[in-house]
C-alpha cells in the first residue's frame, strides 16, 4: 500500500497583526529619514525666482564663471587724498574812524577811512540831544522832531552798510535831551522839575517802558539799514551829576538800579538777534574790574550782554589794567576809544569824534 509522502519543515507558526504593522512603521521611518537627507543635501540646488521654487541640479545648470550675490559685491575704490584743512583765521581787528553823515551823503566815507587807515567807520545815529542820524518810522521820533532832514539819508546809509566796510552806530539811549522834553519820560528832580546833567542835558528814565520801547525800535530800524554793529552808550541812569537830586521811587530805586537796565539790555538782544547785528555798550574801566556804577551799570551785565565793550583807552599801564579787568591782551570783545589809531596795538580800536 502505498502511503502518503509528507514532506517536513519547520514550524513558524502564524504572523499576528501587531508584526505586519511594525513592518510597516519600520519603512514608512526609514523612508522619512531618506528624505529629510534628500532635501538637506539638495537645499543649495533650490533657487526661488519670479517663478517661484524650483530645482536647479548641478548637470542641468550652465557652465560660467562664478558669480558673487549683489548685495555682498563691494567696489573698493582707492581713497581719494584730502585736502589739508586750513586753520580758520579768526576775526580781524577793529579800526574805526567817526565819519560825519555828511560823508555818507556826497561819498566819501570809504576814502576818508582809507586815509586814516580804518576798516570801518563809526556814525553817530542818536546823538546825547537825541537827534537822529536817519529818518525813523516812528511816531515818538516824528513828534520829538529828531529826525534827520536828509530825505535820502536812508538809502544812502543802506548803500554804505552794504559795502566793504564793517559799520558801526552809536546810539545814546536814556541821555536823550529832545525826548525828555516830555516831563512824562524825563527823569525828575526832588522838587518836579526835569533833572540836567552837568552839561544841562536832560535824560529820559531807563524804568519808562515807553522810553525802552522806542529805543528798541530804534535799534531794530538801524538794523534794518545793515549797521554791522549797533554801539550803546548811556543805556543806564546817570553816573556823574547831582544825583541826589533826582526823585527816588519806583523809577529810581537806589537798591535795584541795575534791574531796569538789565531788562532795557534784554530786550534789546532779543530784538538784534534775527538780523545778526553786534550788541556793543560803552562803559568804564571801573565798571568792567567790577565796580557797580552809579548808574546801574555792572561789570556782569557786561559780560552777559555785550558782544564788545567799548573803553576809553587809558594813557598808561594797558596790559595791567587788562589784567586787573581779567581779560588778555588782545582781547576780541575789548575796543579802545583812542584819539589816534594806532597800527602796532593789538586790540579793536576806534576814533571817537562826537563833532564830525
Amino acid at each position: 500500500m502505498r502511503g502518503k509522502r509528507f514532506v517536513y519543515g519547520s514550524y513558524r507558526g502564524r504572523r499576528s497583526t501587531t508584526d505586519v504593522l511594525k513592518t510597516i512603521a519600520l519603512i514608512l521611518a526609514v523612508l522619512v529619514v531618506l528624505a529629510v537627507a534628500g532635501v538637506w543635501m539638495a537645499q543649495k540646488y533650490i533657487v526661488y525666482d519670479d517663478g517661484g521654487y524650483h530645482l536647479e541640479l548641478p548637470f542641468f545648470q550652465k557652465e560660467g564663471p562664478a558669480q558673487e550675490p549683489e548685495d555682498l559685491r563691494v567696489a573698493v575704490e582707492p581713497a581719494a587724498s584730502q585736502p589739508e584743512e586750513t586753520p580758520e583765521e579768526g576775526e580781524p581787528l577793529l579800526a574805526a574812524v567817526t565819519v560825519p553823515l555828511s560823508a555818507v551823503e556826497d561819498g566819501s566815507a570809504e576814502a576818508l577811512a582809507a586815509q586814516a587807515g580804518a576798516n570801518s567807520v563809526l556814525l553817530d545815529m542818536k546823538t546825547d540831544r537825541g537827534q537822529l542820524g536817519f529818518v525813523s518810522q516812528l511816531a515818538m521820533a516824528a513828534s520829538a522832531g529828531v529826525n534827520a532832514g536828509q530825505a535820502d539819508i536812508n538809502r544812502q546809509l543802506q548803500a554804505l552798510n552794504s559795502g566793504e566796510l564793517y559799520t558801526v552806530a552809536r546810539l545814546s539811549c536814556f541821555r536823550d535831551h529832545a525826548l525828555a522834553k516830555d516831563e512824562t519820560y524825563a527823569i525828575r528832580t526832588n522838587s518836579g522839575y526835569r533833572w540836567t546833567d552837568p552839561e544841562e542835558l536832560r535824560w529820559s528814565s531807563p524804568a519808562s517802558q515807553a522810553v525802552q520801547d522806542y529805543l528798541v525800535a530804534l535799534m531794530v530800524e538801524l538794523a534794518q539799514l545793515g549797521f554791522d554793529e549797533i554801539l550803546l552808550d548811556n543805556w543806564g541812569y546817570p553816573a556823574e551829576g547831582n544825583l541826589g537830586y533826582i526823585k527816588q521811587g519806583d523809577a529810581y530805586d537806589l537798591e535795584h538800579l541795575s534791574q531796569p537796565v538789565e531788562e532795557f539790555l534784554a530786550r534789546a538782544e532779543a530784538a538784534l538777534e534775527p538780523y545778526g547785528t553786534r550788541l556793543a555798550l560803552r562803559s568804564t574801566w571801573a565798571v568792567l574790574e567790577g565796580d557797580e556804577s552809579p548808574g546801574g551799570q555792572t561789570a556782569q551785565l557786561l559780560e552777559r550782554y555785550a558782544q564788545r565793550v567799548w573803553l576809553e583807552a587809558p594813557e598808561d599801564g594797558m596790559a595791567d589794567l587788562l589784567s586787573q579787568a581779567g581779560l588778555p591782551e588782545g582781547e576780541e570783545r575789548l575796543a579802545l576809544l583812542v584819539e589816534e589809531l594806532d597800527p602796532d596795538l593789538d586790540c579793536s580800536q576806534g576814533i571817537w569824534d562826537p563833532e564830525a
